[in-house]
């Protein structure tokens, strides 16, 4: 069964929501009054963003290192809401995934 999560941005208020599956929800979460079909997630994006921007730097610096350093380089990241836990950055159910596409353009 699956049901909508109301996920805070940041501290503004703003939110968005997302459908969630149940168990994919570990925990107890705080429904919305008068939606049953409805629950506050206790995390928001920002915070979420912030516990993998770390390994984002690293990553990146690493790929900026390269000898000669890419024009560009964009990063993808597979998303996975869960009640408790947050945001996740994941493909499936149990593996992180970042997708990098570098690219390096002809100078002549």
């Amino acid at each position: 069964m699956s049901f909508l999560l109301r996920v805070p941005v940041d501290e503004t208020g703003a939110y968005f929501e997302v459908e969630v599956d149940e168990r994919d929800v570990s925990g107890e979460v705080e429904l919305v009054a008068g939606r049953p079909d409805m629950a506050n997630a206790p995390f928001s994006l920002a915070s979420s963003l912030r516990s993998v921007l770390p390994a984002l730097h690293v990553m990146l610096d690493g790929l900026r290192s390269l000898a000669p350093g890419p024009d560009e380089v964009t990063v993808e990241l597979g998303l996975k809401v869960g009640g408790e836990s947050g945001l996740v950055f994941v493909k499936g159910t149990s593996e992180a995934t970042f997708t990098v596409h570098l690219t390096w353009r002809n100078a002549t």
